[in-house]
């Protein structure tokens, strides 16, 4: 088995945003720390790449960008094309049947969301859990996973220079549950013994004014875009004043205008009819409302 530094360089490029990356190489026994460099430049690792690939060990890398999901799979059952739907930047094969699944956020989604896409779509996929981190770094493609009985080389299965999926992870993942945080209320599926049900109720789930406020908006919303076709997510921002009050307002105005496009433009509207009047698929409407819920 032999490392490769052209699979390693394929990653590499796969983030032409990142400046820096989180480099870390451990002992094969994975007991010390061979190479730690948490910010290690583009230039210096295109410069000593094939001389640390050398080094042996494990080869951890993660880029310091923002927005970036890592989802971390072993023994995963499903199909690749699922995780290919999700257009993820790189999805890796670090030994027969595990994978790690890169991908980055759209730009108008809040960096801060990362945390939560990666708490969700690992759940969802049957992913380590312990790995659902920001922080967590992955295997470097074209080095050697040297975890005994395994000895194989990390692979790239795709890449592409692309932004993840809204839609079709929004298929994916299950309910947000709240959960109660230090910094406040957070929506993600790996807290349980912190989830809302255990709070008083009152005080975090006003359900009955927001989902009639959020209905609402997002019929001003479809409106807008009947009227005016052709008009822009910042024309429309300017011209719709939502209701609904959410702790991230640009977000949800954005997220709603957006959709609301899209549906007008004919993918869930029916024929004759005005899309602020359509029926569309109540399973697809009902992920989209609890997320702009508890945003």
């Amino acid at each position: 088995m032999a490392v490769s530094a052209g699979a390693a360089l394929q990653f590499l490029r796969a983030f032409p945003e990142a400046n820096s990356y989180n480099v870390l190489i451990l002992d094969p026994a994975r007991k010390q720390a061979l190479l730690s460099k948490p910010q290690a430049s583009k230039e210096l690792i295109f410069c000593e790449l094939e001389r640390w690939l050398a080094i042996g060990g494990h080869f951890f890398i993660r880029p310091n960008i923002s927005g970036l999901v890592m989802v971390d799979l072993d023994n995963y059952n499903g199909q690749l094309q699922t995780l290919l739907a999700l257009r993820p930047r790189v999805l890796v094969e670090t030994s027969p049947g595990c994978y790690q699944l890169w991908l980055v956020l759209p730009q108008h989604l809040p960096s801060k969301s990362a945390l939560d896409v990666t708490r969700e779509l690992t759940s969802g996929l049957g992913g380590d859990m312990a790995s659902a981190k920001v922080t967590q770094v992955g295997r470097l493609p074209g080095s050697i996973n040297c975890k005994p009985a395994k000895g194989c080389s990390v692979s790239i299965l795709h890449s592409a220079v692309q932004d993840m999926d809204e839609q079709c992870y929004l298929d994916l993942t299950a309910n947000p549950v709240l959960s109660v945080t230090p910094h406040g209320i957070q929506v993600g599926s790996a807290a349980p013994k912190k989830a809302v049900k255990h709070q008083p109720r009152q005080a975090v789930q006003p359900k009955e004014s927001h989902a009639d406020r959020s209905a609402e908006d997002w019929k001003l919303a479809c409106q807008y875009f009947e009227q005016h076709p052709g008009a822009t997510i910042q024309e429309a921002a300017e011209a719709c004043h939502f209701q609904a009050q959410r702790p991230n307002p640009k977000y949800y105005a954005d997220l709603t205008l957006r959709k609301a496009r899209e549906h007008v433009r004919g993918k869930c509207a029916l024929p004759g009819k005005p899309a602020s009047a359509a029926v569309v698929d109540s399973s697809h409407q009902e992920a989209f409302q609890l997320r702009l819920f508890f945003l």
